[in-house]
């Protein structure tokens, strides 16, 4: 073979590697970016004026993710019930959404994962005794841990039916319409993305919308429409990020299709394990998708309103008085980047705030920017106002700080950053990371991305090396010194049959193979791969959190195969393993350590991998586990024969590859 052809096919290596990541890195660019296009909608706001009267406005709140649990945190439970006796009462909303996990469903220490009746029976005994199902309508929906080793909504441990205040009537996705005090109808839509089969912790993380459901969901807005529904709350307890594709975008553009949809409200994140406040988007489809904190361990719940067409919503932790939430103008977080979507009307000649305590209110008053300070008027209940120019604001961002006493010298300052010609500040970069782009696509990508990085160069140098018979002296036409001794280190590992072919085959088989054969649920034993999960006949979609483990270690094994590389071109450099020196020296020792730290880190990699596996799988992983030992052994194995390599071996390597030497 030519030293030409040699130079192309390496060459032709390099582009195609930087080409394919060039592409992924501007794909995800411009999914996260907001210089690219969004999905336009029209302004439709029919009210022209906005006065101080407290009328057209209506508020709701949404509480998620309560995991009430028999074994941790009782307060989550009692604390739960203030919020339903007491802070329910004060704020008096219309509606109440718990978007799902309303149990914990976890056994101590995650010893296993299963519905425990108990849990639902303190939910249940809760909304009975504080009555809240009387003062307001109550919208329930299941969560991922609600459906804990639950195989149908038929089963018996389906106490979601049993216990929930719409589980009987509603054991999926449903539908429901209120009206404001002015006739304007509200419609909200309930999606329940869960697993049709409900398997354990782990493999139960990602939602999915099955084609039966997503029909559902359409009857549903034909019905808004038939209904005259002028805004429509969508809510659950996946964000769509964490749902399966494509139902995911089927959702997704469903939801921005639709011109009545205000938001799409959700949990199940945990605020990234609360390293990620504020989890608020603007999608590319064009809706706007809010992730709600955890009451298990924030005590956070979340109010909206609706004030003259205009959505608004405040966070709040619960105990803390009072609650202070601006109506009017709308905040810059829900200012759409392509439209003035549920835009202010022209004309509004008051600021307009709610304003909840347990006590009495002895003063709310408000600035904006570095204006003066101003008392508001109490015009009803909760309701304040103040007059305003809003001309005086069109241009940029401009702060409203609130402050609010009460009889029991509870204070409470706010900051609403509001824009009236669309400009918007905070990016969020973090939060759009994990509610744009779809997760498990993304990991999946990423996954077939390094199992390609991993496999095509062993395969192309395997062929070089063995069918074009390409030497050291045919590679000087590649330019760079640096990537003639690279391509020489990848062609001697592939040249070598014992490295070669395991090397190859692990990360194929974390691509395709099964990782683990288990308990999915009581009694039903399940298929674990990378693509999906088999349990009971059925097909269920990946448990991304698993694939994040199999990415890691498809990128420890990529790591593998450079050190391994690395090590042989070492060893034909003459330069020997310090394990071959005799003396039992500190120097020795240090030596030894040195040499090997990379490989010993690569193996404390993989032993956190194996501990991880063996928590929320199983201890059968250790046994039938090619994520886990038997990576393990062949990476030891692999090392010792690049010690132990004869000299005669090495000779003849070293002629070929290094002829200089």
């Amino acid at each position: 073979m030519s030293r030409f052809k040699v130079a192309v096919i390496c060459y032709s290596l390099i582009f195609v590697t930087l080409f394919i990541s060039v592409i992924e890195i501007l794909y995800f660019w411009s999914i996260l970016n907001d210089n690219v296009s969004y999905k336009t909608k029209t302004t439709r706001n029919s009210y022209q004026f906005i006065g101080a009267e407290c009328k057209n406005i209506q508020w709701m709140v949404q509480v998620t993710d309560l995991h009430f649990s028999d074994f941790h945190d009782p307060t989550r439970k009692s604390e739960f019930e203030e919020f339903c006796s007491i802070t329910l009462d004060v704020i008096r909303p219309r509606v109440v959404l718990a978007t799902g996990d309303i149990t914990d469903a976890v056994l101590p220490k995650f010893a296993d994962s299963t519905q425990i009746e108990n849990e639902w029976k303190a939910y249940k005994e809760i909304l009975d005794k504080s009555n809240v199902t009387s003062k307001t309508t109550w919208l329930d929906i299941r969560g991922n841990h609600d459906t804990f080793n639950v195989l149908s909504t038929n089963s018996s441990n389906n106490f979601f039916e049993k216990y929930s205040v719409q589980g009987r009537d509603h054991p999926r996705s449903y539908f429901y319409v209120g009206r404001m005090d002015n006739g304007e109808k509200i419609g909200y839509i309930a999606v329940d993305s869960c697993l049709n089969v409900g398997l354990k912790i782990l493999y139960n993380f990602a939602g999915e919308m099955t084609k039966e459901e997503i029909d559902v969901i359409r009857s549903y807005v034909r019905k808004a429409h038939d209904l005259d529904v002028k805004y429509l709350i969508w809510f659950g307890h996946y964000p769509t990020s964490s749902i399966q594709y494509p139902g995911s975008k089927i959702l997704r553009d469903l939801i921005a299709n639709e011109e009545t949809s205000v938001a799409f409200l959700s949990g199940h994140m945990h605020q990234v394990d609360n390293l990620v406040p504020k989890m608020y988007s603007y999608m590319k489809e064009g809706l706007f998708e809010l992730e709600l904190a955890d009451w298990k361990t924030n005590r956070i719940f979340r109010i909206m309103t609706i004030d003259h067409g205009q959505f608004s919503f405040v966070d709040v932790k619960h105990g803390k008085w009072p609650i202070i939430i601006v109506t009017n103008p709308k905040t810059e977080v829900l200012v759409s980047p392509a439209t003035n979507f549920f835009a202010s009307p022209p004309n509004s000649s008051h600021i307009r705030l709610l304003v909840f305590s347990r006590f009495p209110i002895t003063k709310v008053r408000l600035k904006i920017d570095n204006e003066e300070w101003k008392n508001c008027v109490h015009v009803d209940q909760s309701f304040y106002v103040i007059e305003w120019d809003q001309n005086l604001y069109q241009n940029g961002l401009h702060t409203i700080t609130v402050e609010a006493e009460d009889e029991q010298q509870n204070v409470q300052k706010i900051d609403h950053i509001f824009s009236l010609n669309g400009s918007r500040s905070d990016r969020r970069f973090l939060s759009k990371f994990f509610l744009m782009p779809n997760l498990g696509l993304l990991i999946q990508s990423a996954m077939i991305f390094f199992v390609l990085l991993c496999v095509v160069p062993l395969i192309l140098f395997r062929y070089l090396v063995t069918v074009q018979k390409v030497e050291a002296d045919e590679m000087s036409a590649i330019k760079y010194n640096y990537l003639i001794q690279c391509f020489q280190k990848f062609c001697v590992i592939s040249h070598l049959k014992r490295f070669f072919y395991p090397l190859l085959i692990f990360p194929i088989y974390i691509l395709l193979g099964p990782w683990a054969i288990v308990y999915m649920l009581d009694n039903k034993i399940g298929v674990l791969l990378s693509w999906g999960i088999f349990i009971d006949g059925k097909y269920e979609p990946p448990s991304w959190l698993l694939n994040g483990l199999g990415l890691k270690q498809i990128l420890v094994h990529l790591f593998l195969i450079i050190h391994f590389s690395n090590e042989i071109h070492k060893r034909l450099l003459n330069k020997r393993s310090c394990f071959s020196i005799s003396k039992s020296t500190s120097k020795n020792y240090l030596c030894i350590a040195w040499d090997n730290s990379f490989f010993v880190f690569i193996l404390m990699v993989q032993i956190i991998q194996i501990i991880l596996f063996c928590m929320y799988i199983g201890i059968s992983t250790l046994f039938i586990g090619p994520l886990t030992s038997w990576w393990l052994i062949m990476a030891i194995w692999l090392k010792r024969d690049i010690i132990c390599m004869e000299e005669d071996e090495l000779s003849y390597l070293r002629q070929k590859w290094h002829p200089a030497l």
